[in-house]
């Protein structure tokens, strides 16, 4: 810790003071190889090296006509979804699914070789394709590859984000001015912030949920549905906490990234809430995923491709059971909610049931309630013997 925060004050104080503008970008790679470094060595070359190779063909690819750019495009995308797919799935053992999914299982064990997932891998694929999507369709600017790198690489949100996108990176990076107190007061108080928030507040809801949510059994009925409620909040300071912290470090070097969270208990409806919750990898998967594949077409594409989208969003944080009834979960949630939607507009009387007083607050309240009951499901504990225990405790 007390490296770390040395490392970023004298990183930021170098910054303002020593580095000339014109090689700011330069030395905030330097700064993030040099923290990929501190993880592990391997690390820093293993990322140098797909920024190098993405690089190279958005390159190519920039130099084409549109027509010629799609065989380039398709093979970035692919290698790199290829290339998250396997460390996402290999990094477990098939060991872990047995005795997992079937903790009863008394034969044998087969195991695959435990492939170590590189940090922050998720975070840098989705730039990396970001870039060469925008590349492919002529929206961003193409630049130098210390300017490109230092995008991908950018240390305050390189491990878990936010994931901004290379337009506003690079529009601050060509039109950094000078430092400031207030953006260098709002950065520490955002750090303050993400600082109590994970430490203090996550880390304390965890010690006293946690338990209760890998052995409901043990525990009242009332306490199990108090700590389905608590995970929710938990995860939204741990990770708010973060997501603060990143946001701060990033302003002490002059850029505003994108935020990750507006609120989201407060929102009246479910579709609201996933907007307003880990807004930026959300949007990507939006963006990149369903706009793409969905967005045009009757109701039953629109849906499908709703629920993909979600199941996606989920898998992506781990491909496990807990993820995938997760996605399901929330992916009918999305479906109910918009099969709903297109009845209150059409009939008079469910529109004016919903507009009555109070009922905003009904909405917010069975809102969270269900959003709540998703995060315990993903975050509360693994395979089967998880869904079973908790179905005894709750009925």
């Amino acid at each position: 810790m007390i490296i770390g925060v040395s490392f970023l004050v004298l990183a930021a104080c170098a910054y303002w003071t020593v580095i000339p503008p014109s090689y700011r970008s330069l030395f905030l790679l330097i700064c993030s190889l040099s923290a990929i470094c501190a993880i592990g060595p391997l690390y820093a070359v293993y990322y140098a090296v797909m920024c190098a190779a993405v690089y190279a063909v958005c390159s190519r690819m920039s130099s084409r006509p549109v027509e010629r750019r799609k065989p380039y495009l398709a093979t970035a995308v692919f290698i790199l979804v290829a290339n998250l797919c396997f460390y996402k799935v290999f990094g477990s053992r098939m060991v872990y699914l047995n005795s997992g999914l079937f903790p009863e299982w008394s034969g044998p064990l087969y195991g695959l070789p435990r492939v170590i997932l590189p940090i922050g891998l998720s975070f840098v694929t989705f730039r990396l394709i970001h870039y060469a999507v925008e590349t492919y369709r002529d929206a961003v600017p193409f630049t130098g590859f210390v300017r490109f790198a230092s995008y991908v690489l950018f240390f305050p949100t390189f491990l878990a984000g936010p994931v901004e996108r290379f337009p506003n990176f690079d529009s601050q990076a060509a039109s950094m001015s000078g430092f400031t107190l207030k953006e260098a007061n709002y950065g520490l108080w955002r750090i303050m912030r993400g600082v109590v928030r994970k430490f203090m507040i996550a880390d304390a809801l965890a010690a006293v949920i946690m338990p209760m949510l890998q052995e409901p059994t043990a525990f009242p009925k009332y306490a199990v549905i108090m700590s389905i409620y608590g995970a929710a909040i938990w995860l939204y300071m741990d990770f708010g906490g973060y997501t603060d912290m990143a946001i701060g470090v990033s302003h002490l070097f002059g850029y505003s990234v994108i935020e990750n969270f507006n609120m989201p208990f407060f929102k009246k409806n479910i579709a609201l809430f996933w907007r307003s919750w880990h807004i930026s990898v959300y949007s990507w998967i939006r963006d990149y995923f369903f706009f793409p594949f969905f967005a045009r077409g009757g109701k039953a594409k629109l849906y499908a491709g709703v629920f993909l989208t979600m199941l996606v969003f989920m898998l992506w944080h781990a491909p496990t059971l807990n993820f995938l009834v997760a996605g399901v979960y929330n992916g009918i949630g999305l479906i109910v909610w918009m099969i709903f939607r297109d009845v209150r507009e059409k009939n008079r009387v469910v529109s004016r049931i919903t507009s009555m007083k109070g009922m905003d607050i009904a909405a917010t309240l069975l809102t969270f309630s269900y959003a709540s009951f998703g995060i315990g499901i993903a975050f509360g504990g693994r395979g089967v013997a998880f869904f079973s225990s908790m179905a005894k405790a709750l009925f």
